[in-house]
């Protein structure tokens, strides 16, 4: 791997905590309180930069993880999938995995 491409990996990794961060602030208040638009929008922004920029930068187990998990809050945001503790309960489970997987780069 060269320079470039490392530095653009660190810089996605940067990009990606912040992100993961943000998820799990709203995953927490989730737990408390019922989904509002604004709630479940920040979420579907965030899954989608995560699935998009992981794509672009060679991380493509990240980007199919996130792909399946923007997928499922669409469908809770279509009230397709109600907003379970369950549901709720795989969206932290995402968030660790994606952690665990940045970890190992």
């Amino acid at each position: 791997m060269d320079e470039f491409e490392l530095e653009i990996k660190q810089e996605f990794i940067s990009e990606a905590a912040d992100l993961l961060f943000q998820a799990e602030e709203v995953f927490l208040t989730l737990e408390n309180s019922t989904p509002d638009e604004e709630m479940l929008n920040l979420l579907f922004r965030v899954a989608h930069n995560l699935k998009g920029t992981s794509m672009a930068v060679g991380f493509e187990q990240i980007s199919e993880l996130t792909h399946h998990t923007e997928n499922l809050i669409l469908k809770i945001q279509q009230n397709e999938i109600p907003l379970t503790t369950k549901v709720i309960d795989v969206l932290f489970a995402f968030k660790d995995k994606v952690e665990e997987m940045l970890d190992g780069y």
